[in-house]
């Protein structure tokens, strides 16, 4: 028995201690998975920043532009229109119908007005049909352009020729108040019936002349003396 535990002994002596195994993890992909990682938060934090520097940049304009701005206003908000009445006595125009609206009033013939762009517009909707036929005027093409009546630009008589015209000195304005249409030689009927009345004294013949033509102004005359 004893020589067998010797032999047992000796049989040990010389083995190696068995280390438990331990599973070692590989470096390699370990690194891998690291750098991998680092690049992912590096394209985060770089697209991070070109998303904030690019709000940066929308933010800087929009201040420089607010900055810049320069507040105007529509030169048609503060723009006027000068209208000059051929209407013998008083004659008013509204931006409503029906009188209603704000009111232009001329007293007689020859009274100017400086009437707002956009009143204007409105009572050319309403008193179109009387700028066509003359009772009204204005006083430059660009006006008559603007507020799209430019065709009558041609066709209308201006203060100024109207005056020389009443002035009746020449067979060349008999002329033309006879050519004009019905309305219109009545209503410069009024006016020289007016301008008699307040002492403007014409020639007997030329007013017989008109009135023979069928343009009556003594009758309105009388009128005028009776107060009616």
């Amino acid at each position: 028995m004893a020589e067998e535990l010797e032999k047992e002994k000796k049989s040990t002596r010389g083995r190696k201690k068995v280390e438990p195994k331990v599973e070692k993890l590989d470096d390699n992909n370990e690194l891998e998975q690291v750098k991998k990682e680092k690049d992912e938060l590096a394209k985060m934090l770089k697209k991070m920043q070109a998303q904030m520097e690019s709000l940066q940049n929308q933010f800087n304009a929009q201040n420089s532009d607010n900055n810049n701005i320069v507040v105007t206003q529509s030169d048609n908000i503060t723009r006027t229109v000068k209208v000059i009445s051929l209407v013998p006595n008083t004659y008013n125009l509204t931006t409503q119908p029906n009188g209603r609206g704000k009111l232009y009033t001329f007293n007689k013939f020859g009274d100017s007005l400086n009437i707002r762009f956009t009143d204007m517009q409105d009572i050319l909707n309403i008193y179109g049909q009387q700028f066509e036929s003359g009772m009204a005027i204005l006083t430059n093409k660009k006006d008559y352009d603007d507020l799209a009546i430019g065709y009558l630009w041609d066709s209308v008589i201006s203060k100024d020729k109207l005056d020389r015209l009443l002035e009746l000195k020449d067979e060349e304005s008999i002329n033309a108040i006879l050519n004009m249409d019905k309305d219109t030689q009545e209503r410069i009927a009024r006016i020289i019936a007016q301008k008699i009345f307040d002492g403007v004294n014409y020639n007997y013949n030329v007013i017989r002349d008109l009135e023979d033509n069928g343009i009556e102004i003594n009758s309105i005359v009388e009128m005028l003396k009776a107060g009616e």
